[in-house]
């Protein structure tokens, strides 16, 4: 009966901007505490007013998952581009798995970075 009243512990989903230097042409983010799918992520990014941009979400190209280390998820550039997700406006992302947000990350990237 002992398990029964045991307190079950959540960790906290972490977002952490990732240097891409040594992925060229993809934006990187790191996700803690959270297995994931890179078809089910998504990129949606906001402006300084807190409003999204573009109409669609970009679905992650790619996902690295390193055990206690995190999961790199990499987002073409190209493509948060052409979807107007990416753009000299945007401050912040939101990154979400289906309709659950998992949390935001600012992004604060310099033109040249894109």
């Amino acid at each position: 009966m002992r398990g029964l009243n045991k307190v079950r512990e959540y960790k906290k989903i972490k977002l952490e901007l990732m240097d891409s230097t040594n992925k060229e042409g993809y934006l990187a983010i790191k996700v803690y505490n959270c297995l994931l799918r890179a078809d089910d992520v998504q990129f949606l990014g906001v402006d300084s007013d807190g409003k999204i941009v573009g109409d669609t979400p970009v679905t992650a190209t790619h996902l690295n998952e390193r055990c206690d280390q995190g999961t790199e998820v990499l987002f073409n550039i190209q493509g948060l581009i052409e979807s107007g997700q990416l753009d000299a406006k945007v401050v912040k992302a939101i990154i979400k798995v289906g309709d659950i947000e998992l949390g935001q990350i600012n992004i604060g990237l310099l033109e040249a970075d894109y």
